[in-house]
């Protein structure tokens, strides 16, 4: 038998200090993770934060136009029509953010009495199906069928760019947490920051 029986088990003793390069190593690396975090806000997260701000401005001058357009549409319709056929008052409107930094909404409405609306549920999705509709009269329901086309697409775009931004801040907050190797180092050091392998 060879003279060296524990030869295997030496190689699995922790060397003085290296525990210690571990933490300074992980410390290091997290440093380097802040400051990666830090790029990523600087070349990906705020750009792409600017753009969509510029898109959702671009959006809400459609959306303003396509209200004056459709409201236009109705009124003059309505004073087409027979007096019987007036009653159904729809309408349609761009309504602010609820909350600071929010998307605008593209609702349709029926006038209740003067100064009094009552909101029109849109349901699932982003465009008003013909339920929606049915207390409206036929020509105003055509109108308003017609011009879902486009403020479905506007609506789309708002919800798809508030799906990226809200994948963004859940990509924020895992890149903040500290790295696997972090932790580690931080469950070896004591109360004190001292080593405790």
């Amino acid at each position: 038998m060879p003279d060296q029986p524990f030869s295997h088990l030496e190689a699995q003793v922790t060397q003085q200090g290296v525990a210690h390069r571990g933490k300074q190593e992980a410390e290091t690396a997290s440093a380097g993770h802040a400051e990666a975090l830090t790029d990523y806000e600087t070349r990906l997260f705020e750009p792409l934060r600017h753009a969509f701000a510029g898109i959702r401005a671009e959006l809400r001058l459609q959306a303003e136009t396509l209200e004056l357009e459709i409201m236009t549409r109705l009124r003059e319709t309505r004073l087409l029509q027979p007096v019987g056929m007036r009653s159904s008052r729809l309408g349609m409107r761009v309504r602010k953010p609820r909350r600071p930094g929010g998307n605008f909404t593209l609702e349709w409405y029926r006038v209740r009495w003067r100064g009094r609306t009552d909101y029109i549920a849109r349901g699932a999705g982003d465009r008003y199906g013909r339920k929606a509709f049915i207390g409206a009269l036929a020509w105003e329901r055509a109108i308003a069928l017609d011009a879902e086309q486009r403020l479905s697409a506007i609506r789309r775009q708002l919800r798809l760019m508030s799906e990226i931004e809200q994948r963004l801040k859940a990509l924020q907050a895992l890149w903040v947490q500290p790295a696997p190797e972090t932790m580690g180092a931080q469950a070896l050091a004591g109360p004190d920051g001292e080593d405790l392998a």
